[in-house]
């Protein structure tokens, strides 16, 4: 439970606005998008705020704001209106969570009227004739039976206390005997405002008699850090959902590509059997009877063996079949090794900085967990264009490797996986290779439109592995050509 900001606090938050009737309206900030503070200026320096959020609507007084951002239109047209204008009066409408602030400025009142209502919290800016000049939101006839458009005449919403009537907290309140009639009547008048603040449950005009309630001096300052307070805990809770969103993405991801490593490092590591096999094939592959598609042998060490066979094609040919494919195995080794290192390590770091990020309670805190993803390039994929789970890059081949300083690099397996890669993956200012003056796989390493920032490491990790998928693989030299997609023809 929350102790909610109903009508019996905007009861108390304008009792505690009527000294400042006669402040003059200096300075307007915008705390955050749908929170505003107007300095107020009357024998010292007071701040009015006012906010229509959907879950934290509320107008009080409060101190200086601490951050701020760029004045939406609803705030420049207040600045507009209403600097140095005189705050007239303040009053709740009925007793239902509105408050109409009249300003005076040159002859002529202006009233910004506060409709804290939950999901439906807006504030509207009318003239002297009720015509609705700006809103925080407007609302078309599509929107709501109550239309808030320019010009317009403004229209409150039906009022929902009546004389007798209170907020359904309060009446559970006044039911349970931890408040009386009087007492909240009494607040309704201006006349006895004792505020408590709960421990995690909020700030009330009367004591609740709830576990840890203690007496606050002002409600207004209280009710103003306690709000704020509960806006950095959902600007917390709403930056470490995103991330957390994000890393276990690129955790799940990494434990995949983990996973396929593995198995191509036991397929690499059978380099030396399919060796052997090529050999036996030679040697017993003339013995094959005709249309045979197994062939019966004995290994070195008088061990049967089965081996397949392709009748159609000389024992020779077979027998290459399976050279070819230690030779492959042999490549692939190093390679397979070398990214299950760095995939394994930036998967530890990658999980313990989601199991982190279930403590941290401070925005600070999430913005540095944030840098340290970027950093690592984790919040940075490259959209590889999928179409279906088990078939990523559209069927193509087209391989990722994990480079230094986190960067993907792609590359692709055949002539279709190089087009592919090349005029469909790649982005205008990707960085994009291939072996000079000879046949090699397209590279493609992705820049996020920041080609001047990838580091030397990464672009010759990138030119081995061009030059490592070419017929020069095993030459002392090989020249590889780098540049920008967009300058490949």
């Amino acid at each position: 439970m929350r102790i909610p900001f109903d009508s019996l606090c905007v009861a108390a938050a304008v009792a505690e606005l009527q000294p400042w009737i006669g402040a003059k309206a200096q300075k307007w900030v915008q705390v955050d998008s749908r929170t505003l503070a107007v300095q107020l200026y009357w024998r010292g320096e007071g701040w009015l705020w006012l906010s229509w959020d959907a879950e934290y609507a509320r107008l009080h007084l409060g101190g200086r704001p601490s951050a701020s951002i760029e004045l939406s239109v609803w705030g420049q047209a207040l600045k507009s209106q209403l600097n140095n204008a005189r705050l007239e009066s303040v009053r709740q409408v009925g007793r239902d969570r509105i408050v109409d602030l009249t300003f005076r400025r040159e002859d002529e009142d202006w009233h910004v009227i506060a409709e804290l209502m939950g999901k439906h919290a807006n504030a509207m800016l009318t003239d002297e004739h009720g015509k609705m000049v700006a809103a925080a939101k407007w609302l078309g006839a599509t929107k709501s039976k109550r239309p808030i458009l320019p010009g317009q005449t403004y229209v409150g919403p039906p009022v929902s206390a009546s004389a007798n009537d209170f907020s359904p907290f309060l009446r559970d309140l006044i039911e349970s005997g931890a408040v009386t009639t009087e007492q909240a009547l009494s607040v309704f008048r201006g006349a006895e405002i004792r505020p408590v603040q709960v421990p995690k449950l909020g700030v009330y005009p009367l004591p609740m008699g709830l576990e840890g309630e203690s007496n606050v001096a002002s409600f207004s300052e209280a009710v103003s850090e306690w709000y704020e307070k509960c806006a950095r805990l959902r600007e917390v809770d709403q930056q470490r959902s995103s991330l957390v969103t994000q890393l276990s993405r690129v955790v799940s991801a990494r434990k995949k590509a983990i996973q396929e490593l593995h198995a191509a490092s036991d397929a690499s590591a059978r380099a030396s059997e399919f060796q052997l096999y090529g050999e036996l094939t030679l040697a017993y592959g003339f013995s094959a009877p005709q249309g045979a598609t197994q062939l019966e042998v004995t290994d070195y060490e008088g061990s049967p063996l089965q081996l397949s066979y392709r009748p159609d094609e000389t024992p020779q040919v077979n027998a290459e079949h399976w050279f070819k494919k230690a030779k492959r195995a042999k490549a692939n080794i190093d390679e397979v090794r070398s990214q299950l290192e760095r995939l394994e390590e930036d998967l530890a770091l990658a999980e313990t900085l989601l199991n982190n990020l279930e403590h941290y309670d401070q925005v600070e805190d999430i913005v540095k967990a944030r840098a340290f993803a970027e950093h690592h390039r984790w919040l940075h994929q490259a959209s590889s264009p999928a179409l279906k789970e088990d078939r990523p890059f559209a069927g193509h081949r087209v391989k990722e490797l994990r480079g230094p300083h986190g960067y993907s690099v792609f590359y692709g397996e055949n002539a279709e996986a190089n087009d592919y890669l090349t005029m469909r993956m790649g982005k205008p200012n990707d960085i994009w290779m291939h072996v000079r003056g000879n046949v090699s796989a397209h590279v493609l390493i992705p820049t996020m439109n920041r080609p001047d920032r990838v580091p030397p490491e990464v672009l010759r990790f990138a030119a081995e592995v061009s030059a490592r998928h070419s017929p020069l693989k095993h030459s002392s030299y090989v020249p590889v050509d780098y540049t920008l997609k967009k300058y490949v023809r």
